[in-house]
């Protein structure tokens, strides 16, 4: 699918504005500068020196594309080898730093979240997701974690527009968790009609059972326990029967529980 860029220079200015933000929880290394300790046993020796050489050459100008892009890639490689070892901060304080000097690197951004996401700063989090979606609004990954960020907030209405978006992308293999996910959503939120129609176009455009499945959920979550069972007959060899799938949507209606959908349809995964 074609990937929708910013600008460099916005995107450098976002990556900025997230290293002066509080959000980023402590100051990241400045792009110019070795660490400040001579020799981190955390982080690998080949790496440190390679940094301290490619700094001390981007401080004295004229600075070449190609040297900014070794000196954010090498300081993206500390923020791994850090994160490795549980130093979760500062490879995000890296990372960060890799992010100011080559903004354009959608990887990087998704690993900013989850870095943030591991230190418990959704905020921080969720920039760095949002600005995935500045570079390919389809991305799957960014919308499924924007989602968990959403459902972890209550706000399951976004949630739900983010599973909706990822699910349609073809790009990517299908999982049974996110699809049982949205069902839970449109029955949580009263979306019954909604969420049927898109399984059902769903289901139509790609022909994957898992849809039709979602789909009887919520037929069974409306009343219609004959209908369901109907639409349950449209699955080829199919575990679940329609006393089973009434149980299930009697219980959906009173909670969000992700993890009963796994355990009942263990079958399709």
């Amino acid at each position: 699918m074609p990937l929708l860029r910013l600008s460099r220079g916005l995107l450098l200015v976002t990556a900025l504005a997230l290293l002066l933000s509080p959000l980023a929880g402590g100051a990241a290394p400045r792009p110019v500068q070795a660490p400040q300790e001579a020799a981190d046993a955390k982080i690998p020796a080949y790496l440190a020196q390679e940094e301290a050489r490619l700094a001390e050459q981007f401080s004295r100008p004229p600075v070449s594309l190609e040297l900014i892009v070794q000196l954010a890639e090498t300081r993206a490689q500390i923020a791994e080898a850090l994160a490795r070892q549980g130093e979760h901060g500062r490879a995000r304080d890296y990372l960060l730093g890799a992010l100011a000097l080559e903004p354009e690197v959608i990887e990087h951004w998704e690993r900013l979240g989850d870095l943030s996401v591991q230190l418990e700063d959704r905020a921080l989090a969720e920039q760095a997701y949002r600005q995935v979606l500045t570079m390919d609004p389809a991305h799957r990954g960014a919308r499924s974690k924007l989602a968990s960020l959403a459902l972890a907030r209550q706000d399951y209405a976004a949630a739900a527009r983010h599973l909706e978006i990822a699910l349609a992308d073809e790009t990517a293999p299908r999982e049974w968790m996110p699809i049982a996910t949205l069902a839970s959503l449109y029955a949580l939120t009263g979306q019954v009609a909604q969420g049927r129609q898109y399984f059902n176009r769903m289901a139509g455009a790609t022909g994957d059972d898992r849809f039709v499945l979602a789909e009887a959920i919520l037929i069974q979550v409306a009343g219609d326990g004959k209908a369901a069972a109907r639409r349950l007959r449209d699955i080829e060899e199919s575990a679940l029967t329609p006393e089973l799938l009434k149980q299930y949507a009697e219980r959906l209606k009173r909670e969000f529980d992700p993890n009963l959908l796994d355990k009942l349809f263990k079958w399709l995964r």
